[in-house]
């Protein structure tokens, strides 16, 4: 039986093929994942001039710590109150409230807040709030 070049480098490559996968594997185990109840909220129709709040409750379901580093809303008529927490260990909870203000705008409304955290798999979570503000003059 004769070994050649090509049979070991090929057999090579799928060993590190594999010990690639096995970290990969490994270190998902590790990590954390966020998961939201919801990712969009309809308030319906609502009256101008008022404040509208709702709250996005999520969970870290993963092993890893679950780190919230940065939260940016869209516009500045949309503020987000959240706890001083940051920091979720395996099965923590949390909530992030979003708060919109209807004053002067009538119309459809659509609001993003973007969550920026440590989960590998979803480092940009998009959180909308919407509502169609009626024009009662």
């Amino acid at each position: 039986m004769q070994i050649n070049m090509k049979n070991i480098i090929t057999f090579i490559l799928f060993i590190v093929f594999l010990t690639l996968l096995s970290n990969k594997i490994m270190l998902a185990d590790n990590n954390p994942l966020i998961k939201f109840n919801n990712i969009v909220y309809d308030f319906g129709d609502v009256e101008k001039g008022i404040e509208l709040s709702h709250s996005f409750r999520f969970e870290n379901k993963g092993k890893g710590m679950l780190v919230i580093s940065n939260i940016k809303t869209s516009c500045g008529c949309t503020g987000v109150i959240m706890k001083d927490k940051k920091e979720f260990s395996e099965g923590e909870d949390g909530e992030i409230k979003i708060v919109f203000n209807t004053q002067g705008r009538q119309g459809l409304q659509i609001k993003t807040v973007t969550i920026y955290t440590n989960d590998p798999s979803n480092s940009n979570i998009i959180l909308t709030i919407k509502c169609n503000i009626l024009n009662n003059n």
